[in-house]
């Protein structure tokens, strides 16, 4: 993770992942959402940053932590596509961390 925000950072992107620490322990998702086209072609990012995936169960929620970091098509083909069980994971503890903050917030 630490080398994709070095290349935004060199690239002159504009999400750079601000506020993103790369720790060890911790396990980075990227999401993209949109392409960009300039200063060089690059996609969009949302960065998911788990504490411990790997020790909690599928049901367990998470340290989660978002952060946006733009990351080069060249270098975003060249990553390797996470396993089904872990987009499975990610979803469930995305949309709990998501209901999480609404219940915190006064909402549904």
């Amino acid at each position: 993770m630490s080398t994709l925000v070095d290349a935004a950072k060199s690239y002159g992107l504009s999400r750079k992942g601000s506020g993103l620490v790369v720790q060890e322990g911790w396990c980075y998702y990227l999401l993209p959402y949109l392409q960009e086209s300039s200063p060089v072609p690059c996609w969009m990012c949302v960065v998911a940053a788990v504490k411990n995936p790997t020790k909690a169960s599928g049901v367990e929620r998470v340290e989660l932590h978002y952060s946006r970091l733009d990351v080069a098509i060249d270098e975003f083909q060249s990553l390797r596509n996470a396993a089904a069980v872990d987009r499975d994971r990610l979803l469930h503890w995305v949309l709990w961390d998501a209901a999480k903050s609404v219940g915190e917030k006064g909402g549904v």
